[in-house]
């Protein structure tokens, strides 16, 4: 029985430790040690510091940390975040720094647990406040608006527990630290988050910061300004450090950079109107950083007061305008102007230029006052180039219409002959000069240009008719033009006549007639035939010397052969009477008046070029 007894004692001790070791493992609800509050948003670049207490844990246990949206800790859902704790056994205030992987998402009501892994245990509860993840936005810490302020969030880590006596010492504005921007778009700002609120807290652009923070944060705002001359006054402070400059960081006009609760610092100047600004461009700069407790951040600025103020100059100028007198408003103190086109207080467009100029004037006060400048704006518009192309010196009088083209558009054409932005010289007399203008206006400055055009007559290409046709054995055709000094071409052409024989081949040919006067050019045509030359047997000449009237049929006509027909002929008696005349076309018969006889006859060519003579033997005329 004794031994059957210590046999079941060992057993029973055996599952009683291993039932202890089981229920014994223990981890108490984490704490997040620097967000640990309501409403908490945290920067994916942020590490996290987890506090915890554990309890029997084995040898080689390892703590590492879990997150899901909602607390929802399902397959699936899980995130494991970066970073691990070797320890084992008991512990209390246990501190694991763990980061976000690189692939996690935005969002909110984020839970956490911390596991251990020998044995599996997880945390008795979720942590206390749930949180909001959010990503780094992308943007350029460099850039520097002009019309609102933007400042660059970065984190940091003092090098020191104490408080910082020269903030210079700590890496405050490292780029790896930058975490976003806000917006201002006042000149002048305050920031006051306290000791509850974390930063940025309830900035419209508040999603542009990766996280809000408490402590360990710094602020750098840039903003570029074109400022008028005169006296400003700058003041700023912080809790903690704070400084102000206006060349981009280069030096500070303001420096209070360490440690301490919120104060104001200010540049008074030496007379107590700030510092004086010539006119331009200013990079300005401030800076702030948090270290611990309370966070406020404050910058102002102003413009000193005075009457500097003028009248007389117009916004706009055509730079061939009459110059501008400038009228201070102020009677009592005295001024001075400066700028572009300025000579005393006169303003002189043509001396400025053609641009925008800046026009100046500074008023000096009195003694105890501060001194201002204003600045004015003026446009100075150039006059429109009102020349154009396409119109000649002089221009023929059937020319057709002509494009004219402006160097600048919508201007208007005039002038005898304008057609809208053509000129048409139809019609117009020929000889004359004519004047063509284009007038443009463009931002109410106007120009105008004239160009002179003669139009000459169209010379008279016309010359003598010829015939129709001719034959080829012809002789030269001599051609009359009806103005003198163009040329002749065609086939047969030599010079002024026109040779049949020369051409190739009988047929159709063309002649013209190319005359130019004063830069105008004119051509006429004729038409002539040509006809091949086919010579005609020459038949003998016979003149019968015998007529008789015994009407017999022979010899009773007077019929000459080989004398063209339409020459001519008379008939003389013995002494010397002329009995009768006639043309050889129509045969003569011996008139019954006549007597028996020897007759004498004449007879010639028409032109008189050749002629015959003869005698002609009269018989038996019978009646």
């Amino acid at each position: 029985m004794t031994i059957l007894f210590r046999h079941w004692r060992l057993i029973s001790v055996f599952q009683f430790f291993i039932i202890s070791l089981t229920e014994a493992a223990y981890l108490s609800r984490p704490e997040l040690s620097d967000y640990n509050f309501a409403g908490a948003v945290i920067c994916e670049k942020s590490a996290l510091k987890i506090k915890f207490d554990h309890e029997q844990f084995n040898p080689g246990n390892v703590f590492t940390v879990e997150i899901a949206l909602n607390g929802n800790f399902t397959a699936g859902n899980i995130i494991s975040m970066l970073g691990s704790l070797s320890q084992s056994g008991n512990q209390q205030n246990v501190f694991l720094t763990v980061n976000f992987p690189s692939s996690m998402p935005a969002g909110n009501n984020y839970r956490l647990r911390v596991r251990g892994s020998n044995p599996t245990t997880f945390s008795s509860q979720l942590n206390e406040y749930p949180f909001s993840v959010s990503k780094l936005p992308a943007s350029d810490p460099a850039f520097s608006p002009v019309d609102y302020w933007r400042g660059y969030f970065y984190t940091w880590t003092p090098s020191i527990t104490t408080p910082i006596p020269d903030g210079n010492t700590e890496d405050i504005f490292n780029p790896a630290s930058y975490i976003g921007y806000i917006c201002e778009s006042s000149n002048s700002f305050e920031f006051n988050w306290g000791n509850i609120t974390a930063a940025p807290a309830s900035f419209p652009d508040s999603n542009n910061v990766c996280g809000n923070y408490k402590d360990l944060f710094a602020i750098r705002m840039r903003r570029q300004f074109q400022l008028d001359g005169g006296y400003y006054l700058f003041s700023g402070g912080a809790d903690d450090g704070f400084r102000f400059s206006i060349d981009g960081g280069q030096t500070w006009l303001l420096n209070d950079w360490s440690d301490h609760q919120f104060r104001e610092v200010n540049f008074p100047g030496s007379n107590g109107c700030g510092i004086f600004l010539n006119p331009g461009i200013y990079n300005f700069v401030v800076e702030f950083y948090e270290n611990k407790i309370d966070a406020r951040f404050k910058f102002s600025m102003d413009k000193a007061p005075s009457a500097a103020d003028f009248t007389g100059l117009q916004t706009s100028y055509c730079i061939n305008s009459a110059p501008s007198t400038l009228f201070p408003l102020s009677t009592v103190q005295s001024g001075t102007f400066s700028g572009p086109g300025i000579s005393g207080n006169v303003f002189s467009p043509q001396l400025a230029g053609s641009g925008e100029h800046t026009i100046a004037y500074y008023l000096s006060g009195p003694s105890g006052t501060c001194g201002d400048t204003i600045r004015k704006i003026v446009q100075v518009n150039p006059l429109p180039d009102a020349d154009f192309t396409g119109l000649p010196p002089q221009i023929c009088a059937d020319a057709g219409s002509i494009l004219l083209t402006p160097n600048t558009s919508g201007g208007v054409f005039s002038g005898s002959g304008i057609q809208g932005s053509s000129f048409i010289p139809a019609g117009l007399q020929t000889g004359s000069a004519y004047i063509i203008r284009y007038s443009v206006n463009v931002n109410g400055c106007t120009d105008e240009r004239s160009k002179t055009v003669v139009v000459q007559p169209v010379p008279d290409a016309g010359f003598q008719q010829i015939p129709d046709s001719v034959l080829s054995n012809a002789g030269p055709i001599n051609l009359f033009p009806n103005l003198a000094g163009g040329i002749f071409s065609g086939p047969g052409i030599q010079g002024s006549a026109f040779f049949p024989d020369q051409v190739a081949s009988p047929g159709s040919f063309e002649i013209t007639y190319n005359i130019v006067a004063n830069g105008c050019s004119t051509l006429s045509r004729q038409q002539i035939y040509v006809s091949p030359f086919v010579p005609v047997p020459e038949i003998p000449i016979f003149v019968p010397n015998l007529i008789t009237g015994n009407k017999d049929g022979l010899n009773e006509d007077w019929k000459i052969t080989g004398i063209p027909s339409d020459a001519s002929f008379s008939i003389f008696n013995r002494w010397g009477n002329k009995v009768h005349s006639g043309f050889l076309k129509d045969p003569w018969n011996p008139e019954s008046s006549l007597v028996a006889g020897y007759y004498y006859y004449l007879i010639q060519l028409e032109d008189k070029s050749k002629s015959w003579t003869g005698w002609l033997h009269v018989s038996s005329i019978e009646n």
